[in-house]
């Protein structure tokens, strides 16, 4: 996985959860270094891996519209 994340080269927004009882934080931060993404994004939420805020939701939401809305031409 962290070689295949090395490959990666659009912009990514990565959500964690704090206390995540499935995947370690050191396992987490070693995936988002690796990652080969000049735009990227690490944004943590606490509480266990079910326990995403909506505010994770609003975010992902907003990421998603940066990154598939076309530029405004100048002029």
């Amino acid at each position: 996985l962290l070689r295949e994340a090395a490959r990666l080269e659009c912009p990514v927004l990565f959500l964690m959860q704090w206390d995540d009882e499935l995947f370690d934080r050191p396992s987490v931060f070693a995936l988002f270094e690796a990652l080969g993404s000049a735009e990227r994004r690490l944004l943590a939420f606490p509480g266990g891996h079910a326990e995403a805020p909506s505010a994770a939701r609003v975010e992902s939401t907003r990421f998603l519209l940066e990154a598939l809305t076309p530029p405004q031409a100048s002029g």
